[in-house]
């Protein structure tokens, strides 16, 4: 057993960890179940969890071996597939602000084409040569390069729509920055969503991707364009550290985004009172005069009329209207 073997199963080992971690959560916890994005991760984890466990354990039996080959693939298409889904909905749910019910049912769609379009990859690939053991690895794939190409080329559009959703959630947030930031003449208080804090946390599902898929694409591209070529030493490290650590990956950003629980947010905003908001420019007086820039029962930015704010003790009564269309969408179920 080699360095790189002993990388690839400590980097699985915290994959499964991390899959398996981020599933029983989420069957333990309703909280964690009930969230839109986090279900979404859950299901991504569930793929991570049976990839890991097929690099790591590669079979002997070439019929088995076979068997592996085509799952291998299989499970290798469904986080970019995922990756891309759930950056299409994060960007509709902040540029659009389109409600969570609708995203819901784009998602059972979304769900059921990557499903079949893995399987229709699957079967493509795999009918273009024999599925056996590629030299220099110890799990099952295919043996020409130019058919391994055909593989990561699917992958790597799957990657380009992510991060082209990618940039436009980081622009939405941007213009949604400066729009805040130009309230500051009108005495406006700004308050962090969550929700806005778990999408930002969420788009980096898609890098990860790119950071697991980089290092053996690059060898893949290597060993086409020249088959005689040497292996690189930190290539085939970097191959072997990241590519099944994408488990792990997403259990930190599922971490990062279930942080920020509602009773979380309950707290900090009706107990915790001041502290926890950023004033921009004054805080509330006593006339009520001034527009408060704050969270409504929908987890979104609205400007409300200040006269609606109970003294600061009660936070909003339930008549609240806003005079402003919200800057990101809600997120909560």
């Amino acid at each position: 057993m080699d360095t790189n073997d002993i990388l690839a199963i400590c980097s699985g080992s915290l994959s499964v960890f991390g899959s398996l971690t981020i599933m029983m959560l989420n069957i333990r916890f309703k909280e964690y179940r009930n969230h839109f994005f986090r279900r979404l991760v859950f299901l991504l984890s569930i793929y991570d969890f049976f990839q890991t466990i097929i690099f790591l354990f590669p079979s002997t039996h070439d019929s088995l071996c076979s068997v592996q080959g085509y799952y291998l693939i299989f499970n290798a298409h469904m986080p970019p597939h995922f990756s891309a889904i759930i950056s299409y909905l994060t960007w509709l749910n902040l540029a659009h602000n389109k409600p969570i019910y609708q995203l819901k049912r784009r998602l059972n769609y979304l769900h059921l084409f990557a499903l079949c379009f893995a399987v229709i990859c699957t079967i493509f690939i795999g009918s273009l040569g024999q599925i056996s053991r590629l030299p220099h690895t110890r799990w099952c794939f295919l043996t020409h390069e130019s058919w391994i190409l055909v593989f990561y080329i699917i992958l790597w559009i799957d990657i380009l729509i992510s991060m082209t959703c990618y940039f436009l959630i980081l622009k939405r947030i941007r213009q949604s920055s400066k729009f805040i930031r130009s309230l500051d003449n009108q005495k406006t208080i700004f308050k962090r969503s969550r929700d806005l804090k778990i999408q930002i946390r969420l788009s980096l599902v898609p890098l990860i991707v790119v950071l697991t898929l980089i290092f053996p694409s690059i060898k893949r591209l290597r060993a086409y364009i020249n088959p005689r070529s040497k292996s690189l030493t930190w290539l085939n490290i970097c191959h072997h550290l990241f590519n099944p650590l994408q488990g792990f990956l997403d259990f930190v950003v599922f971490v990062l985004c279930s942080q920020y629980s509602r009773s979380k947010l309950k707290e900090m905003l009706f107990c915790r009172g001041k502290k926890q908001l950023a004033v921009l420019e004054s805080p509330i007086r006593e006339n009520y005069s001034s527009d408060v820039l704050l969270e409504n029962s929908q987890d979104s930015y609205v400007i409300v009329s200040g006269s609606e704010y109970d003294n600061g003790k009660n936070g909003f009564n339930g008549n609240t209207n806003s005079t402003l269309s919200s800057i990101v969408g809600s997120d909560s179920d």
